[in-house]
């Protein structure tokens, strides 16, 4: 991973928490390779940043989401805080704030987004829709001008599909997505600086096709294999194996796979993203087996 904004946002929050180099790096990786991370000098794998986040107490979804939100102008800070740390009263605090916000300033884009965002993390966490039916509407002609006018997908478009996509209808999501995909081949992707971003959207609306059309899902998961290129792309390989896992157990009732996850991110110590892997499988139980989530069938 060599990108300046995530360098310098670690180096940022190493020195507000008053971190030394030696500190920050010890037992992941040299003091000289941060450094050369920081400054934007040097590469840095996805496995090793999010051992430096675990390592020095900073949330994954806070340090990547935050670097794209703030260059957008747009604060949900909080808003993800509260779904990492899966505070469900205070996600849905934001959600309902945001959208009078909204409706007091229905022109200013941002407020609007901000909204929408509140909505889907809310929706994600819950399964509960909070959202009301114009922003729904607001967010489908969005993106249907994004495709329509062939202006499309610029950086800000990406970012924003990707934190609304559970808030659109199956069919709605999917024809996005395949809209993204088609711009993703025709693009050098490899050597794109949108890539990571591409690459999560499209992750992104797989986790919500699950929930919504599961044929859609496998069709989009199946696109998104083939935009996989290096050993960089470890976190996409991760969501990519749970994806792949929570289809074959709603399908086969098979949870082989989703255990040996589990022992992966138990051993790289990502307890965040194994907590947020678990809460998604819940709402998957309830949803195509009608029953409540058993957590013992994984402590075998």
């Amino acid at each position: 991973m060599r990108d300046e904004t995530y360098g310098k946002k670690f180096r940022r929050i190493r020195k507000l928490k008053r971190l030394s180099l030696v500190k920050a790096s010890t037992g992941v990786i040299s003091k000289s390779s941060l450094a050369r991370w920081e400054l934007g000098y040097d590469n840095l794998s996805w496995g090793n940043v999010l051992k430096l986040l675990d390592q020095n107490n900073i949330y994954p979804v806070e340090f990547i989401e935050n670097s794209k939100a703030s260059y957008l102008g747009v604060n949900i800070k909080a808003i993800q805080s509260a779904f990492v740390r899966g505070q469900t009263s205070l996600l849905k605090k934001y959600a309902l704030d945001a959208l009078k916000s909204c409706k007091l300033d229905p022109l200013n884009e941002k407020v609007f987004f901000k909204a929408a965002v509140a909505c889907d993390l809310y929706k994600k966490h819950t399964n509960k829709s909070i959202c009301p039916k114009r922003v729904q509407v607001k967010l489908r002609l969005y993106f249907s001008n994004i495709i329509a006018e062939n202006d499309y997908w610029n950086y800000k478009n990406i970012f924003f599909f990707k934190n609304i996509v559970m808030l659109l209808k199956g069919k709605e999501a999917y024809m996005f997505a395949y809209d993204l995909l088609d711009y993703a081949k025709q693009e050098s992707l490899e050597q794109s600086s949108f890539r990571h971003i591409v690459l999560q959207a499209l992750l992104e609306t797989t986790n919500a096709l699950i929930r919504k059309n599961i044929i859609y899902a496998k069709k989009i998961l199946f696109e998104v294999k083939s935009l996989i290129f290096s050993d960089y792309d470890s976190l996409e390989k991760i969501e990519i194996s749970f994806l792949d896992s929570a289809i074959k157990f709603i399908e086969e009732d098979e949870t082989a796979e989703l255990k040996a996850l589990y022992n992966v991110l138990d051993y790289l110590e990502m307890k965040d993203l194994k907590y947020h892997l678990e809460n998604n499988i819940m709402i998957l139980t309830k949803l195509y087996k009608n029953i409540e989530f058993d957590s013992q069938i994984w402590e075998k």
